[in-house]
């Protein structure tokens, strides 16, 4: 798996509308009563909340990491955190 630096709300909804059984798995995750998140909501979400940003990124990288257990089929994973 590759993991990304994503500098923007569009390019982090790109990545999730990849074909991928991981990104199905992701966005089941990020609907709210039945509905995904637009581009506008993430984006006033992520400018409401720039203090706890990186805590809580490296949260869901951990909780990612727990969900789509990538050791379960090659043996070995690794985790970086850039921000």
């Amino acid at each position: 798996m590759l993991i990304k630096h994503l500098s923007r709300v569009y390019e982090l909804l790109c990545v999730l509308e990849q074909p991928t059984a991981e990104m199905r798995a992701l966005r089941l995750l990020l609907t709210e009563d039945g509905r995904y998140p637009s581009r506008r909501t993430f984006e006033r979400r992520l400018k409401a909340m720039p203090e706890t940003l990186p805590a809580r990124i490296a949260c869901l990288g951990r909780e990612l990491v727990e969900l789509i257990e990538p050791w379960a089929r090659c043996g070995r994973a690794a985790a970086l955190d850039s921000t």
